[in-house]
């Protein structure tokens, strides 16, 4: 039996590491993959990198053991608050550009999570996954996956952590969606300014009907002006993910 578990327990750790990753519902791009596919990435992970990492392990007790298998699963959870966190950023650009452009109306239904998606953010969303794999930037991603169960060996996180440096990724996340939607969202700032001096020169003319089509073509060139300055915000969104993974965040 003590055989059995000492052969268990660095594998299960290993799991509870990586299942909120993998796992986790409506909180990352991963989640739009099938189940299926995400549980044989998950347990397919789970044996490699055990088996990479693992070389010598020694007998936990059970209360340790249990203790252990929340204390990763914890710090599973922290590790998703990166993805969370630069998957935010473009939802709320998305979010904030529908509501300017007009497209808040025509949201998306997400069928996993029956939430109404920004049109835009999705839009984005789907493209800049697209564009983590045709640049190999997952890979990246997944070498610092595994790193951190070097710098942090399954077992061996006490629960410390440094929430200001939490804090310092959640306001990066937070700059990076404001400059990302910042150019669009002030001239259509400008647009509106116009369709109010219109409305109160020509009260009889329907503004909204009238300005909604101009708003809307103003909104999507501005979008597409912009599109060469996202590509570096997007990639150091998701150059701060890597860093997320280097745990400077654990104290």
């Amino acid at each position: 039996m003590d055989n059995l578990t000492l052969i268990l327990q660095p594998y299960s750790l290993t799991l509870s590491r990586l299942s909120p990753l993998f796992l986790a519902i409506g909180m990352s791009p991963i989640s739009r993959f099938p189940g299926m596919v995400r549980l044989i990435l998950l347990l397919t992970l789970t044996v490699a990198i055990t088996n990479i990492v693992v070389d010598d392990w020694a007998l936990l007790t059970q209360p340790n053991w249990l203790i252990s298998i929340g204390l990763e699963w914890s710090l599973g959870l922290l590790m998703l608050l990166g993805f969370q966190l630069a998957y935010a950023a473009i939802q709320i650009m998305g979010r904030v550009l529908d509501m300017q452009i007009g497209f808040a109306a025509a949201g998306v239904i997400d069928p996993i999570t029956s939430n109404n998606d920004p049109l835009i953010g999705t839009m984005l969303t789907l493209f800049i996954t697209l564009a983590v794999f045709l640049t190999n930037t997952h890979h990246a991603i997944l070498g610092s996956l595994i790193d951190t169960f070097t710098l942090i060996p399954p077992g061996a996180w006490d629960g410390n952590f440094n929430f200001s440096n939490i804090m310092g990724f959640f306001s990066a996340q937070l700059i990076f969606a404001l400059l990302l939607l910042g150019p669009v969202v002030m001239g259509l700032w400008l647009l509106d300014i116009f369709n109010g001096f219109i409305a109160k020169t020509m009260p009889q003319m329907n503004v909204y009907f009238v300005m909604l089509p101009l708003k809307i073509g103003v909104g999507i060139f501005l979008l597409s002006v912009i599109m060469e300055a996202i590509r570096p915000l997007v990639r150091d969104i998701f150059a701060a993910i890597v860093g997320w993974f280097n745990l400077g965040w654990v104290s």
